[in-house]
C-alpha cells in the first residue's frame, strides 16, 4: 500500500465520520489518536500518571502538607483534578445504575447540541 492509499484510506474514514454526524469531541478525540497513535483512554491513563507523580514529588519535598492547600496553583490544581477523578471513579463504582443514567444523558444531550 503506497502513502497515497493510506492517506486516502484516512481520508474516506474521516469522511465517514463526518457523514455520520459525530460530535466534535470524538472528531478531535479520532483526529488525536491518529496522530500520536494512543486511544483517549491510553492518553488519559498517562495523564493521570503524571498527575500523581507531580504530587507525589510534591509530596516528599512538603511532608505533612495538603496539596490541595499549597500556594503553587499548578499543584493545588492537580490535587484537586485528581480528587475529583477518585471521587467519579467511587461514585461510578457505587452506583452504577445512576452512572449508567448519567453517561446516557450526557450523550443524548451533546447530539441535541
Amino acid at each position: 500500500m503506497t502513502s497515497d492509499d493510506k492517506s486516502s484510506v484516512k481520508l474516506s474514514k474521516l469522511d465517514d465520520l463526518i457523514d455520520n454526524l459525530i460530535s466534535d469531541e470524538d472528531l478531535e478525540r479520532y483526529i488525536a489518536e491518529q496522530n500520536d497513535g494512543l486511544t483517549h483512554e491510553e492518553r488519559e491513563k498517562i495523564k493521570r500518571e503524571n498527575r500523581i507523580n507531580a504530587i507525589n514529588q510534591w509530596c516528599a519535598e512538603n511532608p505533612g502538607r495538603d496539596p490541595t492547600r499549597a500556594k503553587d496553583i499548578t499543584i493545588k490544581q492537580l490535587a484537586l483534578d485528581e480528587e475529583a477523578v477518585v471521587r467519579r471513579e467511587e461514585f461510578r463504582r457505587d452506583n452504577p445504575e445512576k452512572a449508567a443514567e448519567i453517561r446516557k444523558r450526557t450523550r443524548n444531550e451533546s447530539k441535541y447540541r
